[in-house]
């Protein structure tokens, strides 16, 4: 995993790289992916890249995760999310955070859909008694 600092970023290597993305096909995930990275930084902000088989501390994957690292330890000890033990350490693969991420987004999105239905059958049960 490797961390841009976008503050050491110099400008016009930001503009070529814009012009990079500019010259290439519209539907390349690739200039997407380039385009979403020099918008960050554009905008200030470090971008972090990595590989799926990189390995990352349990404070890193939390971070990414947006959950505490005790609550993470939790996950991995109830075998929700694999990890390999490195020396005294715990390591965590940067694709099994990602799967763990679209999981609980998916998830998230889910509740919501059902919850937006239930709200529809309910509205449809209250509109047919005052009929």
């Amino acid at each position: 995993m490797k961390t841009l600092d976008a503050s050491t970023v110099r400008n016009d290597d930001l503009s070529r790289l814009e012009d990079t993305v500019k010259a290439m096909h519209p539907d390349s995930e690739l200039a997407f992916f380039l385009a979403s990275v020099a918008a960050a930084v554009r905008h200030g902000s470090d971008v972090i890249v990595g590989q799926e088989a990189d390995l990352v501390s349990p404070a890193q994957a939390a971070k990414l995760l947006g959950i505490s690292r005790v609550h993470l330890y939790k996950v991995m000890d109830a075998g929700d999310i694999p990890w390999v033990q490195v020396g005294r350490d715990r390591r965590l693969k940067l694709g099994d955070v990602k799967a763990l991420l679209n999981e609980r987004d998916a998830a998230s999105k889910d509740l919501a859909e059902r919850l937006a239905r239930s709200g529809d059958a309910r509205q449809a049960a209250l509109d047919s008694l005052h009929v």
